[in-house]
């Protein structure tokens, strides 16, 4: 599967879940006016009319987002369901986010799921580039090693060719020295002595 359908297949998904959720949650309540008065969906999931619209828009933004836009999508998922979850874990059992929202265990638990499915879509989304992180910081390490490897070694040679040359006068001046023109008298071979004359 392509990294950026997970994130497509968790749109889709929650978005029908949710518009069915909100759909069936107007059946059995409808109440805007007095979102205190609540109604148990399935008989464990509480609703009222601020919670059905809530799920009907979500789901729809999740239909509309699942092709061109999956990953933002699951973004805001995630930190929109994940904060209601750890708000209404943290809240009385019962009490109304925003003064709107019922706070019951079960809708707690709906929305941290939910946000927690988000994280993990776009977590594998991004997979590729989480797991070449890694990879891409070690190369980076091991090519500037190569690179310091190689400036050592360019210098080390650097140093041995200036040597070098700084030996080569020194020779030059020796060889000369030993062949001066006063000493190539001295070199010379003996004439033979002329022989007497009869």
């Amino acid at each position: 599967m392509e990294r950026i359908g997970y994130t497509r297949v968790y749109a889709t998904v929650t978005g029908t879940v949710l518009v069915l959720l909100g759909l069936f949650g107007i059946l059995s309540n409808s109440e805007f006016e007095h979102p205190e008065l609540t109604s148990e969906l399935f008989g464990f999931f509480t609703v009222n009319g601020t919670a059905n619209g809530f799920h009907i828009a979500a789901g729809l933004l999740a239909l509309v987002l699942a092709r061109p836009a999956p990953r933002l999508y699951a973004l805001l998922a995630a930190i929109g369901f994940l904060g209601l979850g750890i708000w209404g874990v943290q809240a009385d059992n019962g009490e109304l986010l925003f003064g709107q929202l019922p706070a019951e265990r079960t809708v707690n638990l709906f929305n941290l799921l939910l946000g927690a499915g988000a994280l993990l879509a776009l977590t594998a989304s991004y997979w590729d580039l989480i797991a070449n992180a890694g990879q891409t910081f070690e190369q980076k390490l091991k090519d500037r090693r190569i690179r310091r490897k190689k400036r050592k070694r360019a210098k080390l040679q650097r140093v041995r060719a200036r040597s070098g040359r700084a030996q080569k006068p020194t020779g030059q001046q020796s060889g000369k020295a030993e062949n001066r023109p006063g000493d190539r008298a001295a070199t010379r071979p003996a004439s033979k002595p002329s022989e007497p004359e009869a």
